[in-house]
């Protein structure tokens, strides 16, 4: 993914490990262009790994929207860490005409370079030449995540004008009208589903911490684990990311029907804790789900252009 030679060699790395080794080694300090739609799952949780813990440096170029009354900008940002919804802060107080909720939608190519601590541990790696202990030793290592840091460098008015607010209106039909209120658009299963899985991706490291402290009956474990990972806050991080005022929050209910949730979660919650089937492969690094992507962490909503 970092070298489009690497293509060619007859043997690619597929596991978590190696590929941590192999981009971490290939970086460089200069800014490095790649689509991540054509990574694999493994190759994305292998980037997406070293953006967490602070090794490697995103520029980001993303449009932003507010309200539909309010502007939309053009934004190049330096990022790294967990900046999840730290970008969305740092956009919404550079720009004074946004007032709340700020979507923002990154570009489908991002660019990427060693930071300062990514710089220093290529030459350390270096030193030992590779190796299955080495590389093992090297996704332990940098297995952790480091809070966001956001820079903007750049900003550009898309839209100044603001669209005429809509006159209101009175329903022809009053009755509609209490009913819509009544019932908002409900949360599709599916999306649910993806959200979910992509939660449970953003945090993988707690998770399989938190997990590990269940399974060996740790004191307390179980109570914790169900205060961050169980349903009611998954549906509520759901809700904070990407719900909005046109339908409900997601609920609980919501969550528990997702296969993701059934899968990674309530086996760790029954009674007796039992290990999730794939958690073995979870704690190699070799199953992802769904590919997980730095583009996950951007709080994302439908067009409604």
């Amino acid at each position: 993914m970092i070298d489009e030679a690497d293509n060619q060699e007859p043997d690619e790395p597929d596991t978590h490990e190696q590929l941590l080794w192999l981009m971490l080694n290939g970086a460089s300090e200069q800014w490095t262009t790649v689509n991540l739609d054509e990574a694999t799952a493994t190759q994305s949780g292998a980037f997406l790994q070293l953006v967490l813990s602070g090794q490697i440096e995103l520029r980001l170029r993303v449009l932003a929207r507010g309200l539909p009354t309010e502007p939309e900008v053009n934004v190049v940002c330096i990022v790294m860490g967990d900046y999840k919804q730290k970008l969305v802060d740092a956009i919404q107080a550079a720009v004074p005409e946004f007032t709340s909720r700020v979507v923002a939608y990154p570009q489908r190519t991002v660019e990427f370079r060693l930071s300062a601590a990514g710089t220093a541990t290529q030459k350390e790696i270096r030193l030992f030449g590779g190796g299955e202990y080495e590389e093992s030793f090297l996704a332990t290592a940098i297995g952790f995540t480091i809070p966001g840091v956001v820079n903007i460098h750049e900003l550009q008015y898309v839209r100044r004008e603001l669209a005429a607010a809509p006159l209101a209106q009175a329903p022809a039909d009053p009755s509609a009208a209490n009913k819509e209120r009544r019932d908002p658009p409900a949360w599709p299963g599916r999306e649910v589903d993806h959200h979910v899985a992509a939660h449970l991706r953003a945090n993988r490291q707690e998770y399989l911490a938190m997990a590990q402290d269940v399974l060996d009956y740790v004191d307390g474990a179980q109570q914790r684990f169900e205060g961050r990972f169980g349903c009611t806050p998954i549906a509520a991080a759901i809700t904070e990311n990407v719900g909005d005022k046109r339908r409900r929050p997601c609920g609980k209910r919501d969550v528990q029907k997702t296969a993701a949730y059934r899968r990674e979660v309530m086996p760790l919650l029954a009674p007796k804790p039992g290990r999730p089937k794939n958690f073995d492969d979870l704690l190699a690094g070799r199953e992802w789900g769904e590919s997980p992507d730095v583009r996950d962490s951007i709080p994302f909503a439908g067009d409604d252009s």
